[in-house]
């Protein structure tokens, strides 16, 4: 039982890095095509998906310091 919570937890933690890795990448790439208006914009779409995986303190801060 330890082991698949320990195994849903590593799922879980890289699903939430991959979901906040391709929002920083859309960011970095709107070059020509705005995907966020402003920095506000890109903090809202990475506080939801935060908010999808009921992220702790820490990974909100981790995610804030991107912004």
């Amino acid at each position: 039982m330890m082991e698949n919570q320990a195994e849903l937890t590593k799922t879980r933690d890289a699903e939430l890095t991959q979901a906040i890795e391709k929002i920083v990448r859309k960011r970095e790439l709107k070059g020509d095509k705005i995907i966020f208006k402003n920095d506000e914009d890109f903090a809202r779409s990475g506080m939801s998906i935060l908010k999808k995986y009921n992220a702790t303190e820490n990974e909100k801060t981790w995610f804030l310091g991107l912004v």
